[in-house]
């Protein structure tokens, strides 16, 4: 398939027929014509060298998926691009175990008793600052150096 223009002609034709759309940067064009000579198609074809040689390998494939089976928690930092790679053509997806805070049924008690205080603490100074005076401020607290 010969090529028959350069980048900025192929651009120019590009902005003519579709004049309702962004143009390409100039790689596009080139990068293009380079993927259908060597597949013979447009459609994304994993290549066989490189970074997605590991993903064609069935074996480290499967001992990925084990892993992630046994331990779901682990972090993909490391060989990431082959790890994700493996995990989304699975349909899986890694995720992070997130320590929240959470509230229990004998906290409410204490909640309860905590806002009675301050609300008895309010009306009985008839102090309007009171509850500025009475929260945390974090930039009050002293750092350890």
């Amino acid at each position: 398939m010969p090529r028959l223009y350069s980048n900025s002609e192929y651009a120019r034709e590009y902005a003519a027929r579709f004049s309702y759309r962004r143009l390409p940067i100039r790689f596009v064009f080139s990068s293009t014509f380079q993927q259908l000579k060597e597949t013979g198609s447009f459609n994304m074809v994993p290549r066989a060298d490189g970074v997605f040689a590991l993903l064609q390998n069935e074996r480290k494939t499967a001992i990925i998926l084990q892993h992630f089976d046994q331990n779901p928690s682990t972090s993909v930092r490391k060989s990431s691009t082959v790890i994700w790679k493996t995990l989304s053509t699975d349909g899986r997806y890694p995720y992070y175990l997130q320590r929240v805070q959470h509230l229990l049924p004998a906290d409410m008690a204490r909640r309860r008793a905590f806002c009675d205080w301050f609300l008895n603490q309010t009306n009985r100074n008839n102090d309007p600052h009171f509850p500025q005076n009475a929260t945390f401020r974090y930039y009050n607290i002293p750092t350890v150096q």
